[in-house]
């Protein structure tokens, strides 16, 4: 991975000039009229960064012919000259989505030919006096194939609970995998008890994954890699009961307000394991938390959309969301 840090700086000045009626009886002096002036210099950056050498290969080559032919009789010269020319284009691999994310990749070629004609004849009538007549001809052809591919995210630590059947569609090696998976504890009497994890997996639980790689899916909807813009609008948009009633969540994510800002969140809850995931989409923030007990959610009434009974969602959101918003 290729990381390249852009500058742009940028002066603009406007001239002190003009134009306009001279001397006395009042009439402006136009070379001495004021105009606005901008001065200074403005940086801007920007950081990019790229999973492929971007590089294109050009290959040029041609063919030029010419014949003449006199004609002293006419005191003439008929001319004819052809001129062939082709251009081949090949970007085998180029990053197209310009993150730190593999997510898209391009490759193409393309070929131009041009052809030119030109039949000439030159004409001396006397020795100050000569004629030209001729005909031009020009065609350019050219064809393009260009190929975008959506790599999947590369999420190597996400597959489902390794005691199921279905993480053999993984491809991951289950022994390797098993050895990075946090052991599952549960709070009990004082202490911390190591307790076994559901071997279940469905639509609903059972779904293991690193906070990593969580991170990387999160960043992918926020580009909408997967999901129509409209399409996560309305999983983010809270549902409206045939009553009325609004409900604190949309379509698999919680959507409420928290001192005024608009935040999306998820939690997770069972055996041993729970998660909260907290999204504040007008501060481009994601909160990724992910335990190996049931601590984060058991003690308190996320399923009511009670986001804030949760001290930890509301340490990120005190810290990171609220202490940014403009004083007064």
């Amino acid at each position: 991975m290729n990381a390249q840090r852009l500058v742009l700086s940028a002066l603009v000045s406007l001239g002190l000039y003009g134009c306009g009626g001279g001397g006395g009886g009042g009439g402006s002096d136009g070379a001495n009229t004021p105009y606005s002036r901008v001065t200074g210099t403005n940086n801007y950056s920007r950081n990019v960064q790229f999973n492929a050498r971007n590089r294109a290969n050009y290959d040029y080559f041609g063919l030029n012919a010419r014949a003449q032919l006199a004609l002293p009789g006419i005191n003439s010269n008929l001319t004819f000259q052809v001129a062939w020319d082709g251009r081949n284009t090949r970007a085998t691999d180029s990053d197209v989505d310009f993150g730190p994310l593999n997510i898209a990749r391009a490759n193409g070629r393309d070929r131009i030919r041009t052809s030119t004609y030109e039949l000439r004849l030159d004409s001396d009538v006397s020795d100050t006096i000569s004629t030209l007549v001729g005909l031009f001809y020009s065609n350019e052809r050219t064809s393009a194939v260009d190929n975008t591919s959506i790599i999947p995210l590369g999420l190597t630590h996400t597959a489902p609970t390794p005691q199921s059947a279905a993480f053999a569609e993984s491809g991951l090696n289950k022994a390797a995998y098993l050895a990075n998976v946090a052991p599952g504890y549960t709070w009990t009497n004082g202490s911390f008890v190591p307790t076994a994890y559901q071997t279940a997996f469905s639509t609903a639980a059972g779904l293991t994954a690193s906070a990593r790689d969580y991170a990387a899916f999160s960043m992918a909807m926020d580009r909408d890699a997967f999901l129509k813009p409209a399409t996560k609008a309305l999983a983010w948009t809270p549902a409206t009961s045939p009553s009325g009633e609004v409900f604190p969540y949309g379509l698999g994510w919680f959507a409420t307000d928290y001192k005024g800002v608009r935040v999306i969140w998820h939690y997770g809850y069972w055996t041993a394991s729970s998660t909260l995931v907290i999204k504040v989409p007008s501060q481009n923030l994601t909160f990724v938390l992910l335990a190996n007990t049931d601590g984060l959610s058991s003690p308190y009434p996320l399923g009511a959309g009670k986001l804030d009974a949760s001290p930890w969602a509301r340490a990120f959101l005190e810290t990171f969301v609220i202490a940014k918003l403009p004083v007064g």
